[in-house]
């Protein structure tokens, strides 16, 4: 854990940054590419927000260390209430995709007036109000 645990943060931002990249182009700029680029933020940021604090305690064993009040603030935001918001978003990012890959297949008449880009930051924004409300 003292060493896995940051290193697997390192590697899934790496490879999300480079999604993130490919992603952006503006001729692969899709309803679905949206979906799929916000996943990939969303779970950037929820490895990110606790690797300070994953650092600090396991990986430098500061476990037995007397913290001082701010830094259990800190601990508290960063390691336990923004990666839940963050990991809740990614999972209802991903029922919609699973909506949107619905429409598109069941209903394809529709698609085009449901599945458009405004849609689908309609949607990322809905999803957001609904984490932060959900906390």
């Amino acid at each position: 854990m003292r060493t896995i645990a940051p290193l697997i943060i390192i590697i899934s931002t790496i490879l999300n940054s480079l999604i993130a990249v490919v992603l952006l182009q503006r001729q692969l700029r899709s309803p679905t590419n949206i979906l799929l680029l916000a996943i990939a933020l969303y779970d950037t940021l929820t490895g990110l927000f606790p690797f300070p604090v994953l650092l600090y305690v396991y990986t430098f064993r500061h476990c037995d260390d007397y913290p001082p009040f701010n830094y259990c603030w800190f601990h508290r935001i960063n390691h336990d209430i923004l990666p839940f918001i963050f990991h809740t978003c990614s999972i209802w990012i991903t029922v919609a995709l699973a909506i949107q890959r619905y429409i598109y297949v069941c209903h394809s008449e529709k698609a085009k007036q449901y599945c458009t880009l405004t849609m689908a930051l309609k949607a990322i924004a809905c999803i957001n109000l609904f984490a932060l409300i959900l906390t």
